[in-house]
């Protein structure tokens, strides 16, 4: 069985994050670039600014 993970992460985290996955045995990665906001966002008056991101999406083999 797998499991797809998804997650949003900033595009400066993104080859730290490359170290890890390969350490722990992680080989597949898709990567795609974004733009979103989110509470953490910069506003301009009421409006969130969309700021880039990078969508990951990783299958994993699901732990028995």
């Amino acid at each position: 069985m797998f499991k797809k993970i998804e997650g949003f992460i900033q595009p400066s985290t993104l080859v730290p994050l490359q170290k890890y996955l390969a350490s722990e045995g992680v080989e597949g990665l898709s990567v795609m670039e974004v733009r979103g906001a989110g509470t953490r966002s910069r506003t301009i008056g009421e409006a969130r600014l969309l700021e880039p991101r990078l969508k990951l999406e990783i299958v994993v083999r699901e732990a028995i």
